[in-house]
């Protein structure tokens, strides 16, 4: 059996991404930067083929895909970026990745 690892990146206005109290980002805000954002592209879902050919399928109606992603497309990658709980999150980002993250949400 094999485990990957893997890692969040969390852009938030809360002095600690996982506390409860603080400002957020509102959905609404997130869906108009997709919007505006001409690298960006909301899907309101991802889906991804695993290794054994299953797909997961993911409804969210904030996940968007950002689409200079280095690897996007190769090999079903995608780089997805979504609203939660008052924080946008990234998926297991790259340096390319984790840099359009900050320069977008400053």
């Amino acid at each position: 059996m094999r485990f990957d690892m893997s890692y969040n990146i969390y852009i938030t206005r809360r002095e600690d991404w996982f506390s409860e109290d603080g400002p957020e980002i509102s959905l609404q805000e997130w869906i108009d930067l997709v919007h505006a954002d001409k690298e960006m592209r909301l899907d309101g879902y991802a889906e991804a083929t695993t290794t054994e050919g299953d797909v997961l399928h993911v409804n969210d109606q904030s996940m968007a895909v950002w689409l200079e992603y280095s690897q996007h497309g190769v090999d079903g990658n995608m780089a997805w970026i979504w609203h939660h709980q008052g924080n946008i999150v990234a998926k297991d980002g790259d340096r390319a990745g984790s840099s359009c993250v900050r320069h977008r949400h400053r």
